[in-house]
Formats: structure tokens, C-alpha cells, sequence
């Protein structure tokens, strides 16, 4: 399950991590294991039209080509990476064990910089946004 996976716990990783999740009350110590728990919306209202979309990781259900016909068929747009435009990010399962955040990588750390600085872009499991396509009516 997506948000069960552990974080890269490397000591270069820990000393990024702790400025994005500090625990209150101490020196930027953390709690180990880490997980993704808390950084996707959870029950997340996702909209498509005009809205544009990054995928962190490879989609386990479909391709980029697929991903991207999809989305503007549902009237968004399909962006590579975390950016100003970017509504939603979609964290995908499979990725990169050398990214930062054991599959999910800079676009997240980006995505939640984003946030912290008042970016309304959201953090969406790949589960949630495909029952999203599903409540709109598109079948995958």
C-alpha cells in the first residue's frame, strides 16, 4: 500500500526531512520508521477540467501516453514536473529507489515546499486519483 512505504532513512535524506516534517517540540528530531502517511490528501476531491496534473513515480495502471489522453479527455493537462501550474500531484507507486523520498522523489519534496509557501497544489494517492477517473465515468 502506497502510504505504508518507508522513506529512505540515509543520514543525507534525514537532514532534508526534517525541515519538511519537524516534530514539535524538539531539534528537528524525527520519529523512525517514516512513511508517506499524512503527506497525500486524504479523500481528496479531485476536479479535472482545467486542472493540470504531475505524476511522481510510473503509474502502475497506465502509460504516459495513456495517462495524458486521459486527462484531456476528462478537460486537464498532463505537466512532467511540480511547477506553479500544477494542481495536483499524483504519487505513483512505482519509482526510483535512489529518490529522496523512496519512490517519490523531488516532486513531492517540491510539492510540499509548494505548500508550505501557500501553493494550493495537492498530494493525491494513485488510488485516489484513479476512483476519481471512475466517478467521472471513464472506465481504465
Amino acid at each position: 500500500m502506497l502510504a505504508s512505504r518507508q522513506l529512505d532513512t540515509g543520514a543525507e535524506h534525514l537532514r532534508s526531512m526534517t525541515d519538511l516534517f519537524p516534530v514539535a517540540g524538539s531539534d528537528h528530531a524525527l520519529q523512525l520508521p517514516l512513511t508517506v502517511e499524512g503527506i497525500c490528501t486524504a479523500n481528496p476531491d479531485i476536479a479535472f477540467a482545467n486542472r493540470t496534473f504531475v505524476f511522481a513515480g510510473r503509474s502502475a495502471h497506465a502509460s504516459e501516453q495513456e495517462l495524458t489522453a486521459l486527462i484531456t479527455v476528462l478537460g486537464g493537462h498532463l505537466h512532467r514536473n511540480v511547477g506553479e501550474l500544477a494542481d495536483y500531484l499524483v504519487v505513483c507507486g512505482t519509482g526510483s529507489d535512489y529518490w529522496a523520498f523512496a519512490g517519490y522523489g523531488r516532486q513531492v519534496e517540491k510539492a510540499t515546499a509548494m505548500q508550505r509557501s501557500g501553493h494550493p497544489v495537492t498530494i493525491v494517492s494513485e488510488d485516489d486519483f484513479w476512483e476519481a477517473v471512475a466517478a467521472h465515468g471513464v472506465q481504465h
